[in-house]
């Protein structure tokens, strides 16, 4: 609304919280589009303690992020002028769970040999799988484990390509000079780290954030 009150065209494409207030904000163009692909897409899924998985065999804008990418990317070429100023939040879903990508960022034999997070005092009681603050999370196989964080790889890799398809359409449209990017998230995800799983816990891998 500040922005507004300047004359900025205003707009948020995703997700910019959750979604109980998002219908409530006041900006001049709000889309929160999701994944269209059929389920006869889908090339390989799993769930393992929660963590879901999916490869998907689909092109880039039938995933939410890539709808969301192809968005933004539409309005940084309607921007003709720096007299006419805009604010668009670009609300990447991923690498929220569920894991979900492309098969082209699936690398499954390398996924075997990824190396696992790092353990130490830090874990609750010493072993692998254990998660303080959520009760019942199970023991989980090397195997297990590395599927998790290839998977985890892969939807954080796909996400970054769009985040570049946006960067790629501000250098297109001269934006570059005259455009500030902020690029954050509200927190990070333990992957093993130190026996933690998810965000809650307080260890660096949970509580750091890219901003």
């Amino acid at each position: 609304e500040v922005y507004q009150d300047y004359g900025y065209f205003t707009a948020t494409i995703g997700k910019l919280e959750h979604r109980r207030h998002q219908g409530q904000m006041d900006v001049d163009e709000f889309e929160n589009p999701d994944s269209t692909f059929d389920a006869s897409a889908i090339v390989e899924s799993g769930d393992i303690a929660g963590y879901k998985w999916q490869v998907v065999d689909a092109p880039d804008s039938d995933f939410g992020d890539g709808k969301i990418a192809d968005r933004v990317v539409a309005l940084l070429g309607q921007q003709p002028t720096a007299t006419e100023p805009f604010f668009i939040h670009a609300g990447f879903k991923k690498p929220h769970q569920d894991y979900i990508a492309p098969q082209r960022f699936i690398d499954t034999p390398h996924a075997a040999s990824l190396p696992l997070m790092p353990q130490g005092i830090d874990s609750p009681d010493g072993s692998r799988g254990s998660v303080e603050g959520r009760d019942g999370f199970p023991e989980l196989s090397d195997a297990e484990e590395r599927q998790i964080i290839a998977s985890y790889a892969a939807a954080t890799s796909f996400m970054d390509s769009q985040v570049g398809r946006v960067m790629d359409a501000m250098d297109e449209h001269d934006l570059g000079d005259t455009t500030a990017v902020v690029f954050y998230s509200d927190h990070g995800g333990s992957l093993g780290d130190h026996g933690h799983w998810g965000k809650a816990n307080q260890v660096v891998a949970s509580a750091r954030i890219p901003f």
